[in-house]
């Protein structure tokens, strides 16, 4: 049995789901809100579980969780957010568990991790990346509008982008959002008091293009986003242009990168995820990070890798 945790409008969970059925390979999947029933015991004699844990062959946590919180509780406490925090905790240490146990049981055929996505730090990958010898952006988090301005001054060219994950919060007059991957100026700090919350600050790394690169067990697949053509997307791809979309084209990286990828991987402890980096004028490959359950679809699409049948093919041939 091939089991995938997914939100219910990812596409290429469908795609993939769609590929195994016509392999007739027995699938099932666990959307991310359906509360999920499990047993754990623990005595003396080991320990016993049951539920999404039990009964896999190959297990894909491609977005959130399992959900161990019931429907009936969930919309009780769902308003009152201290005693819902309380649940969520609660729930984390059975997720946690479960998920350790899987992964001991399934080994290299249990791909993906919630709780990697969920403890993704932008600050450690960007240690690790250097560790492994890729070269990342200048940076800097700061509360200071002094050593915000002195970074300034310095790069001369500075962006600000979410430091974890970006801002959306629906209220009864709109929605509240993160600005996307924005440049900072000086006159940008006037209105800014002394100490404020962190502020996540980068030099603006000239480009030829990005490079928008899916990893799935061992396998790299990459694609160029000549996203430098279009003034409204020269910052970043993600600040999309659905009237003239970027150009994107399949690219093969140098070993030497796909390599360094791996190491920084393995360090992260990933065993799949997009990674995000810049191809610079002068020749340079730039890290800028990784997210564990990061979208592909339009990655397979543009560049036709048809990563569905690479990924139920990685599936039923393991």
């Amino acid at each position: 049995m091939i089991t995938i945790v997914s939100e219910e409008q990812d596409i290429m969970t469908d795609l993939t789901m769609e590929w195994l059925a016509r392999r007739k390979t027995p699938t099932r999947r666990i959307q991310n809100y359906e509360p999920q029933t499990f047993r754990i015991e623990i005595d003396n004699g080991g320990s016993s579980a049951a539920g999404p844990i039990s009964g896999n062959s190959h297990y894909w946590t491609r977005r959130g969780k399992e959900n161990y919180i019931p429907a009936t509780i969930d919309h009780h406490f769902s308003e009152n957010l201290p005693v819902y925090r309380y649940l969520e905790q609660d729930e984390l240490v059975v997720s946690s568990y479960v998920e350790t146990k899987r992964k001991q049981q399934l080994n290299h055929h249990d791909t993906g991790s919630f709780f990697a996505e969920k403890k993704n730090n932008k600050l450690i990958n960007l240690e690790l990346a250097k560790s492994v010898h890729l070269l990342i952006p200048p940076t800097c988090v700061t509360n200071s509008k002094k050593v915000l301005a002195q970074f300034i001054r310095r790069h001369k060219q500075v962006i600000t982008k979410d430091l974890c994950a970006p801002v959306y919060l629906p209220g009864d007059k709109g929605t509240l959002t993160s600005s996307g991957v924005i440049s900072i100026g000086l006159s940008d700090l006037d209105a800014m008091a002394d100490n404020f919350a962190a502020v996540f600050v980068q030099e603006n790394i000239s480009k030829q293009f990005e490079i928008r690169c899916f990893l799935f067990r061992k396998t790299i697949f990459s694609m160029a986003i000549f996203s430098q053509n279009d003034q409204q997307t020269t910052t970043d791809f993600r600040n999309y242009n659905d009237a003239r979309p970027n150009r994107c084209v399949p690219f093969q990286l140098p070993p030497s990168i796909a390599s360094k990828l791996w190491k920084f991987m393995a360090l992260a402890e990933l065993d799949t995820g997009s990674i995000d980096l810049i191809y610079t004028p002068e020749g340079e490959f730039v890290f800028l990070e990784v997210n564990p359950m990061g979208q592909f679809h339009w990655l397979s699409e543009n560049c036709n890798y048809y990563l569905e049948h690479f990924i139920a093919d990685s599936f039923t041939n393991a």
